[in-house]
């Protein structure tokens, strides 16, 4: 006996794919706005940058996207805009990592994040589209 897989499989696969994506970034995202906000390193860090004002700010866009991102789980609506906003403030930390010329180790993060938090924009328009 063959046993076959329902049609809406990949459908499934997506949709947990999604959420796992989701989780991580949120949970990446509340970590990061954390240390933003009071991790000595970073406050060194912006400084570096000559955007000592931009710190806590960056850190609560931070805070309130990983809030957001787990927020979609409940509201789609709410997970398109944290992720659409976390992937422009990652598109701009990767802008200043390339101003800056930093190595390819301290651009990385913010690169990958841009790409991820812009897949999760993607996913989630296309379920939006398809309610």
């Amino acid at each position: 006996m063959i046993l076959n897989k329902p049609p809406d499989w990949r459908l499934y696969m997506a949709m947990i794919l999604q959420e796992v994506l989701s989780v991580f970034a949120a949970v990446s995202f509340l970590y990061y706005g954390y240390e933003c906000l009071f991790d000595h390193k970073m406050i060194e860090e912006f400084k570096r940058f000559g955007m000592d004002s931009q710190r806590k700010l960056t850190g609560v866009l931070q805070l309130a996207g990983g809030v957001g991102l787990l927020a979609g789980f409940l509201n789609d609506y709410l997970g398109l805009l944290a992720s659409g906003g976390l992937c422009l403030l990652m598109l701009a930390g990767f802008g200043i990592r390339l101003n800056m010329r930093d190595g390819i180790l301290k651009t990385l993060p913010s690169f990958f994040f841009m790409l991820l938090t812009g897949y999760l924009s993607f996913l989630i328009f296309q379920a939006i589209g398809k309610q």
